[in-house]
């Protein structure tokens, strides 16, 4: 009798899985091979100029070791302690007590989607709407003095205890929720014998926690810090998001950026956008912009010139109308005045952090050599 031929379908689990190898091959393993091959090419923007690509070997692995990494590295590490550090405790507690069966809690779904919402929302959304709230005009500070807590605006964003306190409370809202869902469904792993057996040896809960609970979630909390980790090295935007100009480049080397680093990000950015404006207009520079830049220009700009700041800008024109901005600077030229006043603005202007870098940074130009300065 002759035998039937059986039939594989263990081609069919190629097929199934053939979506993903193209999409992770696409959309992950090709941007980082060029990532990594783009690493050993000196490649960037000058203005409107592009500059490369050069084949450059390893200089640029050896200008990061020489720069102060290890400085900004540790800033790094401190946002990202503050904000993991009570994400994981409170993400541990809500797991606990939305899986323990005696507490009976009514409603879990409907906490475990509120709590996993803010996961959902962009980190440049987040740093936006907390640059919103807890501006010097916001409405922390307009409650704060309603209240009559305080007397005056509070710079939250103005110090480095506020700007990482800020930041870290940002990562603590955006990951708590997912860091909570992961953690019900290891604990909910468990099964419920070993919890049973151990209350009849008169175990108690924190003991149960501690020698039962702990121990068997290790691999999800191992995953847990290392997802945590990758996520605190790559933040990035949202720091900048918060802080941008020259009080951008205060704030950030007061948080341990490497002054460089904060320079290039707040100032050296400006002959581009400049260079921009002037060859294609506003609307043209948006379109060169990349679409975060656009949308920040279009969110944030109004939240800077305010109305406050339209009322400071007719004041100075009604000085210069009336002839106060030419009687303050006529007197200050005069001989009796001594220039006194100009030049101690134009000293303290001078001094500031921003222009010491950039003088630094500025001897590595082709140009550097070149009197550029226009005696006025």
């Amino acid at each position: 009798m002759k035998k039937k031929k059986s039939i594989s379908y263990a081609k069919w689990g190629y097929i199934f899985i053939l979506p993903f190898f193209i999409t992770f091959l696409i959309f992950s393993l090709i941007p980082l091979v060029d990532t990594v091959r783009y690493s050993f090419y000196e490649y960037y923007r000058s203005g409107i100029k592009e500059i490369g690509p050069n084949f450059i070997g390893i200089a640029n692995y050896l200008s990061l070791l020489k720069s102060d990494m290890l400085k900004y590295s540790a800033n790094t590490l401190i946002l990202w302690v503050i904000g993991f550090v009570p994400q994981i405790v409170i993400a541990l507690v809500l797991a606990c007590w939305f899986t323990d069966a005696r507490l009976k809690i009514h409603g879990q779904q409907f906490f475990k989607v509120v709590i996993y919402l803010p996961n959902l929302i962009m980190a440049s959304a987040f740093a936006l709407l907390f640059f919103t709230m807890f501006s010097t005009n916001g409405p922390i500070n307009s409650i704060l003095m309603s209240l009559g807590w305080v007397k005056n605006p509070i710079d939250f964003l103005g110090s480095v205890i506020g700007t990482r306190s800020l930041v870290g409370f940002m990562n603590f809202l955006m990951w708590f929720g997912n860091t909570t869902i992961m953690l019900m469904a290891a604990v909910m792993g468990i099964s419920m014998d070993i919890f049973e057996a151990s209350e009849l040896d008169g175990c108690n809960s924190i003991k149960r926690f501690f020698y039962i609970t702990l121990p068997l979630i290790r691999p999800i909390l191992a995953y847990t810090l290392i997802t945590s980790i990758i996520g605190g090295l790559q933040m990035f935007d949202v720091p900048q998001i918060l802080t941008n100009g020259q009080a951008g480049f205060e704030t950030l080397v007061e948080a341990g950026y490497d002054p460089r680093n904060a320079y290039f990000e707040c100032i050296h950015e400006m002959k581009l956008i400049v260079d921009l404006i002037y060859q294609s207009g506003f609307a043209g520079m948006r379109y060169s912009i990349s679409n975060t830049a656009e949308y920040g220009d279009y969110v944030t700009g109004p939240k800077i010139i305010t109305e406050d700041t339209k009322k400071a800008m007719k004041k100075i024109l009604s000085d210069i109308q009336d002839g106060t901005f030419a009687k303050d600077f006529l007197l200050d030229m005069s001989e009796a005045g001594g220039q006194v006043h100009f030049k101690a603005m134009r000293k303290i202007a001078a001094e500031h952090p921003s222009e010491v870098v950039g003088e630094e940074i500025r001897k590595l130009y082709s140009w550097n050599g070149e009197d550029k300065l226009i005696n006025n």
